[in-house]
Protein backbone atom coordinates (compact mmCIF):
# COMPACT_ATOMS: atom_id res chain seq x y z
CA UNK A 1 0.00 0.00 0.00
CA UNK A 2 1.22 3.73 -0.83
CA UNK A 3 1.88 6.45 1.77
CA UNK A 4 -1.27 7.90 0.56
CA UNK A 5 -3.41 5.12 0.37
CA UNK A 6 -2.26 4.16 4.20
CA UNK A 7 -3.14 7.98 4.88
CA UNK A 8 -6.24 7.70 3.33
CA UNK A 9 -7.48 4.72 5.20
CA UNK A 10 -6.15 6.11 8.42
CA UNK A 11 -8.31 8.98 7.82
CA UNK A 12 -11.51 7.41 7.11
CA UNK A 13 -10.43 5.29 10.35
CA UNK A 14 -10.63 8.50 12.58
CA UNK A 15 -13.49 9.62 10.67
CA UNK A 16 -15.45 6.30 11.54
CA UNK A 17 -14.30 6.47 15.10
CA UNK A 18 -15.05 10.39 15.35
CA UNK A 19 -18.89 9.44 13.87
CA UNK A 20 -19.18 6.73 16.29
CA UNK A 21 -18.38 8.28 19.16
CA UNK A 22 -20.77 11.60 18.43
CA UNK A 23 -23.39 9.38 18.03
CA UNK A 24 -22.87 7.59 21.42
CA UNK A 25 -23.14 11.29 22.44
CA UNK A 26 -26.36 12.29 21.03
CA UNK A 27 -27.55 8.66 22.56
CA UNK A 28 -26.58 9.18 26.12
CA UNK A 29 -28.45 12.71 25.80
CA UNK A 30 -31.10 11.29 25.27
CA UNK A 31 -31.44 8.40 27.13
CA UNK A 32 -29.47 9.24 30.17
CA UNK A 33 -32.18 11.18 31.62
CA UNK A 34 -34.87 8.20 31.23
CA UNK A 35 -32.25 6.76 33.63
CA UNK A 36 -31.72 9.59 36.07
CA UNK A 37 -35.73 9.81 36.21
CA UNK A 38 -35.94 5.91 37.12
CA UNK A 39 -32.96 6.02 39.69
CA UNK A 40 -30.71 3.86 37.51
CA UNK A 41 -28.31 6.63 37.25
CA UNK A 42 -27.37 10.17 39.08
CA UNK A 43 -27.17 13.84 37.03
CA UNK A 44 -23.48 13.64 38.31
CA UNK A 45 -22.73 10.32 36.89
CA UNK A 46 -24.63 10.95 33.68
CA UNK A 47 -22.28 14.46 33.16
CA UNK A 48 -19.21 12.60 34.13
CA UNK A 49 -19.86 9.98 31.48
CA UNK A 50 -21.06 11.96 28.73
CA UNK A 51 -18.21 14.60 29.79
CA UNK A 52 -15.93 11.84 29.34
CA UNK A 53 -16.95 10.69 25.76
CA UNK A 54 -16.67 14.86 24.85
CA UNK A 55 -13.00 14.24 26.16
CA UNK A 56 -12.75 10.99 23.64
CA UNK A 57 -14.16 12.72 20.45
CA UNK A 58 -11.61 15.86 21.42
CA UNK A 59 -8.49 13.29 21.53
CA UNK A 60 -9.72 11.86 18.09
CA UNK A 61 -10.58 14.61 16.31
CA UNK A 62 -7.09 16.48 17.43
CA UNK A 63 -5.62 12.83 16.49
CA UNK A 64 -7.42 12.80 13.23
CA UNK A 65 -6.37 17.10 12.28
CA UNK A 66 -2.75 15.32 13.36
CA UNK A 67 -2.74 12.81 10.38
CA UNK A 68 -4.03 15.10 8.02
CA UNK A 69 -1.23 17.14 8.45
CA UNK A 70 1.18 14.58 7.79
CA UNK A 71 -1.04 12.98 4.84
Amino acid sequence: MTETATSTAQLAQFDRWISCVSREIQFRHRVYPALITRGKMTAEQAEREIDTMGEVLSYLQRQRAGAAAHA
